[in-house]
């Protein structure tokens, strides 16, 4: 845990009017690090059989390494912290100092031998047996714990914790980076359509809120905005597929690399990455294709549009003359030496300003005309 959070916590149980009782459980589970301290600040300290408690050396978010002066120091204040815990809840005082210097565990029952632990309980129920009518030391005095016929009562945590508990998860945090840069794309690809954009806005703030609290690699992160940015520039140029590749290549190298740490739980887990990866590059493809297939297209707008089209005469064309198409009357002209009558079909061969270039339809193309 983080070392803020957790010296916020024993302050809390240290100023607490009311008795704190910490109770590591059930079997299989352990209170390190950061929960070691917080037990050892605990007025009662209980341990279910098959739990640990310990390894309370100080490291950097994420597991790396810490620079040695500044190790020396955080080491020194975590040593002098936890002594003076134990030393005001009568604990072992060499064990605690050894719990961060040297990263002892102990089991519950060694705990209990060792003085670190008060009691054992298998469950929720025996402890509180096992408490009842125990005098406890608060911050407002001497209290005795009269728990016999009370019920529990479980306080299960609140939905903003569980949301910042799901936020710190880097499968979530980068996620949200994704989403943020599509809704992004969206937005602009589509101005004034809003959603996108604040959806793209709202995700990459949480997103970058959630990267606050994890050991971002910078490198890594360029590199996923590099890829995203590659991917993009795909669809305005021309670049033959180099851009698509080198986009592809960065978004997955800048996924890997996002987070520094050698733990795999501050690491984007492969489950995650292989599909997001896969469907952004199939995404960009198929924008890609239909803009090239869009660029073959024929223009549906405007006068160039006319050329092939059917027209029908309206007036004899000797060459020059009127057809009707589209719902329009245009001035038209024939090859010469070729008369059109009222009412037969030609073919638009091209547009000059407000002329269309027509020969009949079914006839050959005379040299020198397009087909």
């Amino acid at each position: 845990g983080l070392d803020t959070s957790m010296r916020r916590i024993v302050r809390e149980i240290g100023a607490a009017r009311i008795p704190v009782v910490v109770w590591v459980g059930p079997s299989g589970s352990r209170a390190a690090s950061a929960g070691c301290v917080i037990g050892l600040a605990a007025p009662i300290l209980a341990m279910a059989p098959g739990t640990n408690i310990g390894a309370a050396h100080p490291v950097s978010i994420g597991g790396g390494t810490i620079d040695s002066v500044l190790g020396g120091k955080i080491l020194q204040d975590a040593e002098a912290y936890v002594t003076a815990l134990a030393r005001q809840r009568g604990r072992n005082e060499t064990w605690a100092r050894d719990a961060v210097r040297k990263s002892v565990s102990a089991s519950a029952e060694d705990a209990l031998r060792l003085g670190v632990a008060d009691l054992l309980a298998a469950d929720l129920a025996t402890l509180v047996a096992a408490i009842d009518g125990r005098t406890v030391r608060t911050a407002s005095g001497s209290v005795t714990l009269d728990l016999a016929g009370h019920p529990l009562e479980e306080r299960p945590r609140d939905w903003r914790t569980n949301m910042l508990a799901l936020l710190n998860d880097p499968n979530v945090a980068y996620l949200l980076l994704l989403l943020g840069l599509y809704g992004l794309f969206f937005e602009l690809a589509n101005p004034g359509a809003l959603f996108p954009g604040i959806f793209g806005v709202l995700s990459l703030t949480i997103g970058l809120y959630a990267l606050s609290n994890l050991p971002v690699n910078i490198a890594g992160l360029l590199l996923l905005l590099s890829g995203m940015a590659m991917l993009l520039l795909e669809i305005k140029v021309v670049s033959h597929g180099l851009l698509s590749l080198g986009g592809v290549t960065a978004l997955l190298l800048g996924s890997l690399f996002l987070f520094e740490s050698p733990s795999p739980v501050f690491r984007v887990s492969l489950s995650v990455i292989l599909p997001a990866v896969l469907l952004t590059t199939a995404f960009f493809l198929f924008l890609i294709g239909k803009g090239l297939a869009a660029q073959r297209q024929s223009p549906a707008t405007g006068s160039s549009s006319l050329v092939g089209r059917v027209a029908e005469a309206r007036t004899r064309l000797a060459p020059g003359g009127s057809v009707f198409v589209d719902g329009s009357h245009w001035r038209a002209k024939a090859p010469p030496d070729v008369v059109v009558d009222p009412g037969q079909l030609v073919r638009i061969l091209s547009v000059d300003r407000l002329t269309l270039n027509v020969r009949p339809e079914g006839s050959s193309p005379v040299p020198g005309e397009l087909s």
